[in-house]
């Protein structure tokens, strides 16, 4: 009965831990897919570390905190003008922290969780650069037929009419970095496929027309790039080419020069008498929010409550071409707007102290660069990962929907890799 017992607790943890390889996969399908995987995984270490009393994983000051502040939400919606619909952001929420924590558990009872977790996330990468090359050169898209010729600067690859490609890379990339310092030496083949994957992400984010997620990459890459130790040929070989490829698609490709550069600056109004912030329609947005946020400072108006009630705050005269109030979306297309109208200055505290604290944690690190210490504040794989809580949570870019279910996998994913103390040790 024992070994019954335990050969079915192995099964278990083998099955939720393949739902976790196969997370990078399910990201390019949708959030249903990838949503149902987290929660499953939740649930799952709720039951196992409930019966098997493993207290020692409660036992976090960021679950306390994290407990804490989804209580929080649900409190705000509780009282927002629009229930049901704010409950839908707030009530579950607390799903990402189970999901943190039940991959902490997959990586401290699975030795091979890493391995098979980067296997995955390498083929997940190299089946979208494949795709989206194929359809730049081809005009074809091979998982979505209907999707056929390519617009003038914007492609999708995988994510059909979803224009989240350069998201998604530039949100992996790190995470793939930070397996690949890991590793104690790169093998030639180790450097050839990270140095061509490279080059493939420069190439792509670029031509997808996602600004916000090319800067972002550029941004990550810089930070990651100079503050590790290690892959000094790599760094100095990619960075090169990457300029090199970068003049060379500005230069040659007008759609891209056009979407990158003349449509920003049109946007922005550079060389107009009227300025804006990213471009007309954010302005709209942030000033709403702006107002939405003086109503209520403390503690905002709920979850989600952006959509229903900006057009109250809309002071701009702006509308689209359409005739509809550029104010009003479903969301005001900025992280920290949109919790300051939302849950207020106690909701978004939590997000700017995560930010101001990954920053602080880098500038520790260069300080004992510079100092010359003996031990470094950070390992190379944890400045990938700090560098994507950075990039993920940066204030000065437009953004999508913060509850959104497919971006917040990528607000918490770096965590787990974070806070296991055992991931360099079961990586080899």
């Amino acid at each position: 009965m024992i070994f019954t017992k335990k050969k079915f607790e192995k099964d278990l943890v083998k099955f939720f831990s393949l739902l976790v390889y196969i997370l990078p996969l399910a990201l390019i399908t949708g959030p249903f897919l990838s949503d149902f995987i987290i929660s499953l995984l939740g649930i799952y270490f709720i039951i196992i570390s409930i019966t098997k009393k493993e207290w020692s994983y409660y036992q976090q000051w960021y679950v306390y905190l994290f407990l804490l502040y989804c209580l929080y939400l649900i409190i705000i919606s509780l009282f927002s003008k629009n229930i049901l619909l704010s409950l839908e952001s707030s009530f579950f929420y607390f799903r990402y922290l189970f999901f943190v924590l039940g991959i902490i558990y997959l990586i401290d009872k699975n030795r091979e969780f890493t391995r098979y977790f980067y296997l995955i996330m390498q083929i997940s990468l190299i089946a979208v650069i494949i795709t989206s090359f194929a359809q730049l050169f081809f005009e074809k898209n091979i998982m979505f037929e209907n999707n056929g010729k390519i617009e003038s600067y914007r492609f999708s690859g995988l994510f059909g009419d979803e224009k989240i490609l350069g998201k998604y890379l530039s949100y992996m990339f790190p995470i793939y970095f930070c397996f690949l310092c890991l590793k104690e030496k790169l093998s030639k083949t180790d450097f050839a496929l990270c140095f061509i994957s490279m080059l493939s992400l420069f190439f792509i984010i670029l031509i997808t027309g996602e600004r916000t997620s090319f800067f972002l990459f550029i941004l990550c890459t810089l930070i990651i790039f100079l503050m590790i130790k290690n892959f000094k040929i790599l760094r100095l070989i990619t960075i090169l080419s990457s300029v090199l490829c970068i003049f060379l698609i500005i230069n040659f490709i007008p759609s891209v020069k056009q979407r990158i550069i003349v449509d920003t600056v049109n946007s922005i109004g550079l060389g107009a008498s009227e300025k804006f912030i990213f471009s007309k329609q954010h302005q709209s947005h942030y000033l709403a929010g702006y107002e939405m946020f003086l109503a209520k400072p403390i503690v905002g108006h709920g979850p989600k409550m952006f959509r229903e009630i900006c057009s109250d705050y809309d002071n701009s005269s702006y509308e689209s071409k359409h005739g509809n109030r550029l104010a009003c979306s479903t969301h005001p297309h900025n992280y920290y707007i949109q919790l300051l109208s939302e849950t207020g200055v106690i909701g978004t505290l939590p997000l700017l102290f995560a930010l101001v604290f990954s920053i602080f944690k880098m500038i520790q690190h260069s300080l004992s660069v510079i100092q010359k210490n003996k031990i470094y504040v950070l390992e190379d794989y944890q400045i990938c990962l700090w560098a994507m809580v950075i990039v993920t949570l940066f204030p000065f870019v437009p953004t999508m929907n913060f509850f959104n279910n497919w971006i917040s996998i990528f607000h918490f994913i770096p965590l787990p890799f974070l806070f296991q103390d055992k991931l360099k040790l079961f990586f080899k």
